[in-house]
């Protein structure tokens, strides 16, 4: 069994993400991670995001990798990258809070 990490990253949005369009990508991002037992958060503003994953390192990794090929965002920055103990959202397979106001 893979050693259990998460990464963090931020990304700008290349399009416009109405909130339908968030609503849409979040319920394939929540079925993709659950087949895949990847968990995470999801924030969202302005056309930024900063995302958390949390799985296994070889599945994490991977996942990213699709992630940072996805041409609906660019200016992908890996803030971290590291082993953990325990996942922090167990209980999501994608949290997601807009912070817009």
């Amino acid at each position: 069994m893979s050693e259990l990490m998460h990464i963090i990253y931020a990304s700008k949005a290349t399009i416009d993400f109405p909130k339908d369009d968030i609503v849409a990508l979040l319920e394939k991002a929540r079925n993709k991670n659950e087949s895949l037992n990847v968990t995470g958060m999801l924030l969202f503003d302005d056309g930024s995001f900063l995302q958390v994953l949390e799985g296994e390192e070889e599945t994490v990794d991977r996942l990213f990798s699709e992630i940072s090929s996805d041409s609906r965002h660019n200016k992908i920055v890996k803030i971290i990258s590291e082993a953990i103990p325990e996942r922090q959202f167990n209980d999501w397979t994608m949290g997601y809070a807009s912070i817009i106001t």
